[in-house]
């Protein structure tokens, strides 16, 4: 009996230390599992990012439809050319109106005159061009301008 014990002890500690390295290889296999995984998922996020900071690319155009490509997604972009006209009439418009409102009196803005002391001021605008009296001038015939004392 004596002999018989240390054999089945062995066999114990045999069959524990194989089922430790079962546990270890399945312990290990998780862990590879695991680390693929999380590269993967390292791998879809790093192109996710990559594709979101290319801009939105036009694939094509067929008339008043536009297909683009905005995030995995065909987007079409439609259009309405008889819409768009419209706007931009009215826009100009309302720009001749403003226009014409604006540049109707362009004397409008200007000061007025005023009188102070009882004497009218005339704003610069309104004076009349000084005359040229007893001055004439001569062009020549290359174009100079010549002062003629009378």
């Amino acid at each position: 009996m004596d002999m018989k014990t240390p054999q089945i002890k062995m066999d114990e500690t045999e069959k524990e230390i194989k089922n430790i390295k079962l546990l270890l290889e399945k312990k290990n296999d998780e862990l590879d599992k695991k680390k693929k995984d999380v590269n993967v998922k390292k791998k879809e996020i790093e192109d996710y990012i990559e594709e979101k900071q290319t801009p939105s690319k036009l694939l094509f155009s067929t008339g008043d439809r536009w297909f683009l490509r905005l995030d995995d997604e065909l987007k079409c972009l439609q259009i309405d050319y008889d819409k768009l006209l419209s706007v931009i009439i009215e826009k100009e418009k309302q720009l001749t109106l403003l226009m014409e409102k604006e540049f109707a009196n362009p004397n409008e803005n200007l000061p007025k005159r005023v009188k102070k002391d009882n004497q009218e001021v005339v704003p610069p605008h309104d004076k009349p061009a000084p005359l040229l009296k007893n001055r004439s001038f001569e062009i020549g015939d290359d174009g100079t301008v010549e002062n003629l004392i009378n």
